[in-house]
């Protein structure tokens, strides 16, 4: 993991994990640092982006996972400048894990605020968003799965027909 001494403050911040043998890895990380004059990351950061990942995000806030084409993650990006999220954006697999500090969604409005940008950055990517953590008072009402995609629409009737009394997983697609 490479971090640049020459990150700013503010706005972006990119970390790059490598994978492989550790003589790929190392040529990977002496050219990051020629190029961009970037090093080693602290283990602190590290432990910082699997946690906006993962469940641990207290108080809680708003957890979204976004699945989108990779090759449109730039417009998803630009969609979310102004969404106040922390980002963690795996560009290979296309997925990006926005978070929203409590303070940013105080009330509903807040709220409907942070998923009308999930869902406009979503569609940017041709992608779908899902609500994947939140307080309960944020839910409610609101369909955590976002917009029904082609895919979602498919494997509904795909359950309708192999499960038409809808006993199985009641509440999915």
């Amino acid at each position: 993991v490479v971090e640049s001494d020459r990150a700013p403050r503010s706005g972006w911040l990119l970390i790059v994990e490598g994978a492989g043998d550790e003589a790929a890895v190392a040529r990977d990380a002496a050219r990051l640092g020629a190029d961009f004059g970037a090093g080693d990351a602290t283990r602190g950061v590290i432990e910082r982006v699997r946690s906006l990942q993962g469940e641990n995000f207290a108080p809680a806030g708003l957890r979204f996972r976004l699945s989108v084409l990779p090759s449109r993650l730039d417009r998803v990006l630009r969609e979310l400048a102004g969404a106040a999220a922390a980002l963690p954006v795996s560009p290979g697999s296309g997925l990006a894990f926005a978070r929203i500090a409590p303070q940013s969604i105080a009330d509903g409005v807040g709220v409907e605020r942070a998923w009308q940008a999930m869902r406009s950055a979503a569609r940017a990517g041709s992608g779908h968003v899902v609500l994947e953590a939140a307080p309960e008072w944020a839910k409610v009402a609101r369909d955590v799965h976002g917009d029904a995609t082609d895919a979602w629409r498919l494997a509904g009737a795909v359950k309708a027909r192999f499960d038409p009394a809808g006993i199985l997983n009641p509440g999915r697609y």
